[in-house]
């Protein structure tokens, strides 16, 4: 079993308005771990069942959601991909973590773990003092090393709509309460 969560805080803006963003939470927070998902495990996501809702904000769009996932071969996910983290209190943008329990024993990870927790009384709320890799920066090396290159992106179009297929199918799923086959577009 695989357990991921792709949470953070609400991020403001138009990422609460569902004519701009297109959905609030499961739209933002959700195909970073889809990726992952599909990268370490090398299958495609084939059914959802999803549940979506308003339970932290204000809001005309879902700030939190619970996804049953189904990759070929049988292989289960669950993923809370939701803005549940306190936004004047959170330290960083979110978190993306993947635990898998097997029968040996289990995993876990914490894809954006490269940070110290500070908490200090000098501080009104606790600090994320970062070191290591910047993760943004080596995606934008990669990329910018295919083009000039000229070889394939690291990451192209088509895992872009899978992600996509994912959080498509996820909205139907919670709409109908039913699960859902991940569609191919």
């Amino acid at each position: 079993m695989i357990r991921a969560t792709s949470q953070g805080a609400y991020p403001g803006g138009w990422f609460g308005d569902p004519r701009l963003a297109g959905g609030g939470a499961l739209m933002d927070q959700a195909g970073d771990a889809a990726d992952l998902l599909r990268w370490i495990w090398g299958r495609e996501l084939s059914q959802i069942y999803a549940e979506a809702a308003t339970r932290h904000h204000d809001l005309p769009v879902e700030d939190a959601a619970m996804l049953l996932i189904t990759l070929e071969g049988g292989l289960t996910a669950s993923l809370d991909p939701s803005w549940s983290r306190p936004v004047a209190a959170w330290p960083g943008s979110g978190c993306l973590t993947i635990e898998v329990t097997g029968t040996a024993g289990v995993a876990s990870v914490d894809a954006l773990a490269q940070s110290l927790e500070v908490f200090s009384n000098a501080r009104v709320r606790a600090e994320w003092r970062h070191w290591g890799d910047d993760l943004a920066r080596l995606m934008l090396e990669d990329w910018l090393r295919a083009v000039r290159s000229g070889g394939p992106a690291p990451i192209g179009g088509e895992d872009g709509l899978r992600a996509l297929e994912l959080v498509l199918a996820a909205y139907r799923s919670a709409e109908i309460h039913q699960p859902v086959a991940v569609s191919k577009l």
